[in-house]
């Protein structure tokens, strides 16, 4: 496929992406974005200001500006974090980002055995794949192979290796990736399929979450 360069590693394959340095402390979604984006040699157009990353955890529809501007003004908290401690990227406006912008992708929570097969066989065909580390951070995996992934992270300024081990204990969950034809205007209808895909995965890690922990516990109640 044009603009793919893909190279064989001795681990695995692994694809020519590097990392976009984040200048904050929330636009890791934004940068992981920018980076698969330059991967294919696309235009940015106003990548940032689409996914939202400057804002909170609202999503992009009618009336968010008005909302969020009473919500700054009347001191309200979210939880324990005032509004403006929400921004960044999530999942919700990724997936209609990708989707506006013709790519196919594919929702998968935690690293499993199927999820691990998956990302294989998705990074030898040439795409890469977003990842949501620890619920706070987005990075790319750029490279997979039997013992483990080849990471773009907008924090280092290199790609660097991590074993199945480390990936089982830190990747939340992944979205898998593939280039496809741009769409010519979003729909409301398309942002509510894409939107309930997006909430449809958070709902998979979250219990894939919580499955973790409970299974992390489960040696403690037997000593």
């Amino acid at each position: 496929m044009k603009n793919i360069k893909n190279r064989k590693a001795v681990d695995g394959h692994r694809l020519d992406i590097r990392p976009v340095p984040q200048k904050d402390g929330h636009s890791c979604g934004y940068c992981a974005m920018r980076a698969v984006y330059d991967y294919y040699g696309l235009e940015k157009r106003n990548l940032r200001e689409r996914l939202g990353t400057d804002h909170g955890v609202l999503p992009a529809l009618p009336g968010r500006d008005r909302i969020e501007e009473y919500l700054r003004s009347s001191g309200l908290g979210i939880g324990k974090y005032g509004y403006d401690d929400t921004m960044g990227t999530f999942a919700t406006d990724i997936f209609a980002v990708l989707h506006e912008d013709g790519f196919r992708a594919e929702g998968l929570a935690g690293y499993g055995l199927s999820a691990r097969k998956d990302l294989m066989e998705h990074i030898a065909s040439g795409h890469p794949a977003l990842v949501l580390l620890n619920w706070i951070h987005w990075v790319v995996v750029s490279g997979a192979g039997w013992r483990g992934v080849t990471i773009a992270d907008s924090c280092v300024a290199k790609p660097y290796f991590r074993t199945n081990k480390w990936c089982s204990a830190n990747m939340t969950g992944l979205i898998l990736v593939e280039k496809g034809k741009r769409l010519s205007a979003m729909t409301n209808i398309d942002f509510a399929m894409q939107y309930a895909k997006a909430a449809k995965l958070c709902i998979e890690m979250a219990l894939a979450t919580a499955k973790d922990l409970a299974f992390r516990k489960l040696p403690a109640l037997f000593m």
